[in-house]
Order: C-alpha cells, then sequence, then structure tokens
C-alpha cells in the first residue's frame, strides 16, 4: 500500500467516525426533546363549527393525542363529560374543546320559561321584578300612557 492508498483510508475512516458522532448527537437532541415534552393524554377537537346552545354530540369531536404539559387544564379528556351539555358560543371547526365552553343544559320544570331581559341605565329595573309576581310586562296596547316631554325649538 503506498502512501496515498493510506491516506485515502485514513480519511475514509475519519469520516466513517465523524458521521458516527453526529448520528449519536442528534440522537441526543432527540432524546431530550423527548423527555421534555413528557408523556401524551387524549384531548378532543371539533370537526365542524356548532352553534350556541345546540346539544353535544360526540361525532362533532375527533380524538387527538398530545403532549400532556401542552393540553390546558380546562381541556376535555373524556367524552363522558359532554352529557346533557350544550355550546355556551359559537365553536369554531378545530378548536380544542374546553370545559369553559360548555354548561349544563337547563333544568325547567313544566310551566316555567326561562328569559332574558336587558338592563341598561335607561330600562333600569331596581324594585320592580320580584319572585312570584308573573309577568312584569304590559302588552303596548294596555300600556299607561307617558306623558312626553318636549324639547325647545
Amino acid at each position: 500500500m503506498n502512501s496515498r492508498q493510506r491516506r485515502g483510508v485514513i480519511l475514509l475512516l475519519l469520516s466513517v467516525l465523524c458521521a458516527v458522532g453526529a448520528f449519536a448527537g442528534v440522537l441526543s437532541v432527540v432524546n431530550d426533546v423527548e423527555s421534555k415534552v413528557g408523556p401524551e393524554t387524549t384531548a378532543y377537537k371539533l370537526t365542524s363549527d356548532v352553534k350556541p346552545y345546540k346539544a353535544l354530540e360526540a361525532g362533532e369531536f375527533e380524538k387527538v393525542s398530545m403532549p400532556k404539559r401542552y393540553v390546558p387544564s380546562t381541556a376535555v379528556t373524556d367524552l363522558d363529560e359532554l352529557r346533557g351539555k350544550i355550546a355556551v358560543t359559537q365553536l369554531t371547526k378545530g378548536s380544542l374543546l374546553q370545559r369553559d365552553m360548555i354548561v349544563n343544559r337547563p333544568a325547567l320544570k313544566p310551566g316555567q320559561q326561562e328569559i332574558a331581559i336587558m338592563v341598561d341605565a335607561a330600562t333600569g329595573v331596581a324594585g320592580k321584578i320580584t319572585p312570584g309576581r308573573g309577568s312584569t310586562s304590559t302588552p303596548p296596547s294596555r300600556a299607561a300612557p307617558r306623558a312626553r316631554s318636549r324639547s325647545p325649538s
């Protein structure tokens, strides 16, 4: 073997040694990242938009596996949590389902009705609404006429 052949073999062995070192370095980085991410857990994301106050069904969600450290504490991790729940607001496709997005279905007894009353400074209801009083609204045709104020022209 002449000197050129020896030099070629030495450079070949040196390049193999560098390749093994690079592989070991990459493997070390990957293992370090895996150890920092930690174990995975199950979460659910929406497969379609859900309108507000609509009952939730298991078919509207897709099971996803995520590192536990990146899943919010409010994330739904079990579809049994959805029984008897409705959406609070518009839920968008692709969103991660969380407990603060859903509430229990209203539990009204027969003969009860749920109403919403808009209250602001002009329509305040202080002292006007009491339990058991019945209807608090008067049809416009039977309402007492209001005195109209005139603005100076």
